[in-house]
């Protein structure tokens, strides 16, 4: 999966692991991945921060992360006045986490931070990219066959080659996430954008669960709009097949 490193001196452990938490209506979810995160989290040799974006909530997920910050010295919030969505909550994560290696997941528990470990394993063998793959993903038979075809026609479509299946859970050297912040782009797929730097990178197979707690506020015309974004901003074939139908009408 990926390409190989090179053959190099292994990286020094990180002066500091960053983990960016995307939340949005999370209020079911803030103290459960909490404690599953420190249990990851405490038994790592150096120090870890813990960066939520509080994503616009309307409801008590806010109250939940306060009552985290002054509990957890390690634990900063960033609070948005409204919903910028959760490309651009993961983008304002990377521009505010400070680590050499920065994770980012989701806020609902269908990323297990059980696999930060492995992140960190295949990081320090030099890879500056390490994702999550989705092997499995418990959904309903419509959005598995939804998710499926949305990979396979964004790889097709991309002027860049996306890996399949891949997802927004992953760890990213510190150098990756320089060059996203620095990155201009309004309609933001990172998963895409990170492939575009072209640092080494690798996946990891996961099964992603269903969800346990809360419900999503990801609309069916949500993935639409998303996938439309993803594939203009990540493909030139739109605009060309627009051109030729130009070209047909005026012809």
């Amino acid at each position: 999966m990926g390409e190989q490193p090179s053959e190099q001196k292994k990286r020094e452990l990180p002066r500091l692991l960053s983990v960016v938490i995307p939340c949005f209506n999370e209020q079911e979810n803030v103290w459960p991945l909490y404690e599953r995160l420190c249990s990851v989290l405490d038994v790592l040799p150096f120090p870890s921060e813990i960066l939520y974006i509080e994503n616009g909530s309307h409801d008590a997920t806010g109250h939940h992360l306060e009552a985290l910050v002054q509990k957890d010295p390690r634990i900063r919030v960033l609070v948005f006045t409204r919903n910028f969505g959760y490309q651009g909550a993961i983008s304002a994560g990377l521009e505010f986490a400070k680590g050499d290696a920065v994770v980012v997941m989701d806020g609902d528990l269908q990323d297990p931070p059980e696999l930060i470990p492995l992140f960190l394993d295949k990081w320090h063998e030099g890879f500056f990219i390490v994702y999550g793959t989705r092997a499995k993903r418990q959904a309903s038979f419509f959005y598995q066959m939804g998710y499926k075809a949305f990979y396979r026609l964004m790889r097709s479509f991309a002027y860049i080659d996306i890996p399949l299946d891949a997802s927004d859970f992953a760890l990213m050297d510190r150098r990756v996430v320089d060059v996203l912040n620095r990155m201009p782009e309004r309609d933001r797929l990172i998963r895409g954008m990170r492939e575009f730097t072209g640092f080494r990178h690798t996946g990891i197979p996961y099964d992603r669960p269903a969800r346990e707690r809360g419900v999503s506020h990801f609309t069916f015309t949500d993935y639409v709009r998303f996938a439309q974004r993803s594939i203009f901003a990540f493909s030139y074939k739109p605009l060309e097949m627009i051109s030729i139908i130009a070209l047909i009408v005026v012809g």
